[in-house]
């Protein structure tokens, strides 16, 4: 026998009311620049959603320049950010916005699917990069 760990699927995500999902959004999205393979509708965590009760304010204030644990005991628990970032979980998923260069990829890590976690730590390594003087032209 060994002592290695089998492999098996990814683990499922805790499950959770769907409160803390928001539905997909009803304004239209610009076409993706990556392939869209994904046939049923998804939902985004409410940590990572536009908060309506708000206003205009995201459900987290999250500093860019900052490592995401700076986040931690303070907006949200070590659990909460290592729940998944979409309903149903994604393995892999690409950030987009209008004035960005090229979209941010977000890889699951150990858990098989994309956390809160590995959200803010894309994001926050994707400005760490720092910009050509074409791309500051562009």
């Amino acid at each position: 026998m060994s002592s290695l760990p089998s492999l098996s699927d990814p683990p499922t995500p805790p499950s959770h009311s769907t409160h803390l999902f928001y539905p997909q959004s009803p304004f239209q999205a610009e076409k993706s620049p990556m392939p869209n393979t994904l046939r049923e509708e998804m939902n985004i965590h409410c940590f990572l959603a536009f908060n309506p009760r708000k206003g205009s304010l995201p459900a987290l204030d999250y500093d860019i320049t900052r490592p995401p644990t700076f986040l931690l005991n303070t907006q949200i628990a070590l659990s909460e950010f290592h729940e998944a970032a979409t309903e149903p979980p994604l393995p892999t998923l690409y950030i987009t916005y209008p004035t960005l260069i090229s979209p941010i990829s977000v890889f699951a890590g150990n858990v098989g699917y994309v956390t809160i976690s590995d959200i803010f730590h894309a994001i926050y390594h994707a400005f760490l990069l720092p910009t050509t003087t074409d791309e500051y032209k562009n």
